[in-house]
């Protein structure tokens, strides 16, 4: 006997610099289901019409990104593949001072992954103006610690 699979949401809710997918039949719920234990605010990426094999084959397409269970570092893959799967405008991450410190610890640690310096940048342009001005030539001071100057 053939198993048919069970039709209903594909969806990517975005916490902080953490993207989780998931399935359900109804997505504004299992979003305020979620917010009730998160202590960041949580937003609606995308959802689309799927079934649970597929949502399984997102979490496998991402296992690089994946920091816990079905939650993932947000990326800009995974930004693309949402945009693409879901054609929706798709809210931008924010910055927050603990995704800053990480990424500063791993500057001063000599920057581990291939792709930090793009990451700071990015985390940086991210961060309110007003933040921005208190930062000042951290960039610049990143660099010289890394760089070895």
């Amino acid at each position: 006997m053939t198993r048919i699979p069970r039709v209903g949401w594909i969806y990517a809710i975005a916490g902080g610099s953490l993207v989780k997918f998931g399935f359900s039949d109804n997505v504004k719920r299992r979003l305020k289901t979620l917010q009730i234990g998160s202590p960041v605010k949580l937003v609606l990426l995308g959802k689309w019409r799927g079934h649970m094999d597929e949502e399984r084959a997102v979490h496998r397409r991402f296992d690089f990104l994946r920091c816990h269970g079905e939650w993932f570092r947000r990326d800009r893959a995974i930004d693309r593949y949402v945009a693409q799967k879901a054609k929706a405008r798709l809210a931008p991450p924010s910055t927050t001072g603990t995704e800053l410190a990480s990424l500063v610890a791993e500057a001063l640690e000599g920057g581990t992954s291939p792709d930090w310096r793009e990451r700071a940048d990015l985390a940086l342009r991210r961060l309110p103006v007003d933040v921005k001005t208190r930062v000042g030539k951290l960039p610049g001071l990143i660099n010289r610690v890394h760089d070895g100057g």
